[in-house]
């Protein structure tokens, strides 16, 4: 009796399963980042907003379009911590 020799090929590539899985968590991890930059409390708002607070303490100051002073960037420090913009507080004040 002849024995068969059954040659097995290893398919190389990625699963259809593997593709849906990876594009299902980049969508998720998408849709989380627009959230986090562009929702009401988002980045992007408390950066718009401490750059408000910028313009004001600069008007307020007489020295509109240059940089606040230290307890002005104190003052615009706390007041925005006080509304969750920490790291942005500290970004647009240069601390």
């Amino acid at each position: 009796m002849k024995e068969k020799h059954v040659i097995r090929t290893q398919e190389k590539g990625i699963t259809l399963i593997a593709l849906v899985v990876t594009i299902v968590v980049l969508l998720i991890l998408a849709g989380v980042s627009i959230t986090v930059l562009f929702s009401d409390s988002g980045i992007i708002t408390m950066a718009q907003k401490a750059a408000k607070e910028t313009q004001k303490s600069c008007k307020k100051a007489g020295k509109e379009g240059s940089t606040p002073s230290t307890e002005e960037n104190r003052k615009m420090y706390q007041s925005v911590s006080n509304n969750g913009g920490f790291y942005i507080a500290r970004f647009e004040a240069g601390i």
